[in-house]
């Protein structure tokens, strides 16, 4: 199909401009530019390798296979298995919900792996809290395909009134990083607010390494 073109000539106080000619595509054109670059022919679907944490690459009739080392699953091996440990350290102005200048606070993390099935654990209540709660436990997960952590805080409630626990801080969820190799003494820190402004807040760390 021709393309179309066009020059501009522009006149400014005798001084003459020529504009570089623009190449229009036809609009009636029925093989229009392809947005994204063509594939080169005969190229490898194993090179570069597209499996990850050393996967093995093989070229089947329809693409590629990656077999995945121990410890590791998915179509590229993405996905570790590792242990997970949550830290909860402390959080600050967990003011009751009803009215009450103080609260008794939990935290709840719940790890979700990567099949979606959620393990939910609560650290201990601390009675009659304010500003500061100092909670300093650990929750062991154990081993498994984590991709998730989810946390909250909440406000045990054991009124004649009301038996409902109330939530301080809503629930956030946490994207875990890659696992580490073990032995690993890294700790990432995830911080969980109940508004924009932060003041209501829970620091939790937590520690994910990958082991067979």
């Amino acid at each position: 199909m021709q393309k179309l073109g066009y020059s501009l000539l522009l006149v400014f106080s005798g001084v003459v401009c020529v504009s570089t000619a623009l190449k229009l595509r036809d609009p009636y054109d029925p093989e229009p530019e392809p947005p994204f670059p063509i594939p080169t022919p005969g190229k490898p679907d194993c090179s570069p390798n597209p499996c990850r944490n050393g996967g093995t690459c093989s070229e089947t009739s329809t693409g590629y296979r990656c077999t995945c080392p121990a410890g590791t699953l998915g179509t590229r091996c993405e996905r570790m298995r590792g242990t997970l440990e949550v830290y909860v350290e402390d959080a600050f102005r967990l003011g009751d919900e009803d009215f009450w200048s103080r609260s008794d606070p939990y935290v709840r993390v719940i790890g979700v792996n990567y099949y979606n099935q959620e393990l939910t654990l609560n650290t201990e209540r601390c009675n009659d809290c304010d500003l500061r709660v100092r909670f300093r436990e650990n929750l062991q997960f154990g081993r498994n395909y984590w991709k998730a952590i989810r946390v909250s805080v909440w406000d045990h409630d054991d009124e004649w009134y009301d038996r409902t626990d109330d939530e301080l801080i809503p629930q956030k969820t946490f994207y875990l990083k890659t696992p580490w190799a073990f032995p690993s003494y890294r700790r990432d820190l995830v911080t969980a607010c109940k508004d924009s402004n932060c003041n209501t807040r829970v620091n939790v760390y937590y520690k994910f390494w990958h082991n067979v």
